[in-house]
């Protein structure tokens, strides 16, 4: 599994290329390769799993897949009854719970994130991912899909939010899209195509396809974008510029 997180297109997810990791995902990440028995860390806001070779067997027909992916997409089966008690860990409470994904007592998240309360963004696009995000979430950030399914997607959501007597923020909704500068190599290709089928063709190249296609989602009320190379720039200052060149005058 080591030389798997290495090869890993990490810049294509929400933690970035693995240079620009801070110590602290670096030295989880060596405590669980080095750990013998099965082990998975899930970081950030995403919760995104990186696992050790003992952890292969638990994973089992989601590995590798499940690499590099939130929690969320990788285990939805469990999601359900888990973002409600995670929600609470965030919010600061002291929680204990038994049930299918496992049982724990007296567990408590020292310092809490800074934002109160505490935003739950949830993604996927499969019809189960749409009514656990209208009943639980305070948004939606999918990727892979196109403007139109974006938006039936949105339909759903809220109208599962309304049959849960709750609502969700109209600025809410967003996106999170991976986007080359460049052709993309055959290698990124076939990692990228193994991931998900239909990454290939879901994915701007260069960065009038960007505007474009993030143009076609605000036009179907998408406000909230999310742009990650799927492969790390020479220098991050420069790809910013360049991308504030080409979409910035979109913020309003």
């Amino acid at each position: 599994m080591a030389v798997r997180i290495l090869e890993h297109p990490w810049a294509a997810t929400s933690l970035g290329p693995i240079e620009t990791w801070p110590q602290s995902l670096k030295t989880v990440v060596d405590v669980v390769l080095a750990n013998g028995f099965a082990m998975a860390a899930l970081w950030g806001r995403d919760l995104i799993q990186i696992y050790n070779d003992a952890y292969r067997e638990l994973a089992a027909e989601n590995h590798p897949g499940a690499l590099g992916r939130p929690c969320r997409e990788v285990w939805p089966q469990y999601w359900a009854a888990t973002s409600p008690v995670i929600e609470k860990v965030w919010a600061g409470e002291t929680v204990s719970h038994e049930g299918v994904a496992g049982t724990f007592r007296d567990v408590k998240l020292w310092p809490l994130p800074v934002q109160q309360p505490l935003e739950v963004w949830l993604g996927g696009t499969a019809a189960a991912a749409l009514e656990r995000c209208g009943r639980l979430s305070d948004g939606w950030l999918p990727s892979l899909c196109t403007p139109e399914e974006a938006a039936a997607g949105r339909a759903v959501i809220e109208d599962a939010a309304a049959r849960a007597g709750r609502s969700i923020s109209g600025e809410h909704f967003g996106m999170s899209l991976g986007y080359a500068r460049e052709p993309i190599d055959p290698a990124t290709a076939r990692t990228m195509a193994a991931r998900r089928p239909r990454a290939l063709e879901l994915t701007p190249v260069g960065l009038p396809a960007v505007r474009e296609l993030i143009e076609r989602f605000v036009a179907v009320g998408f406000s909230k974008f999310v742009l990650r190379p799927v492969k790390p720039p020479a220098s991050w200052r420069d790809e910013l510029e360049a991308l504030a060149a080409a979409v910035g005058d979109l913020q309003n």
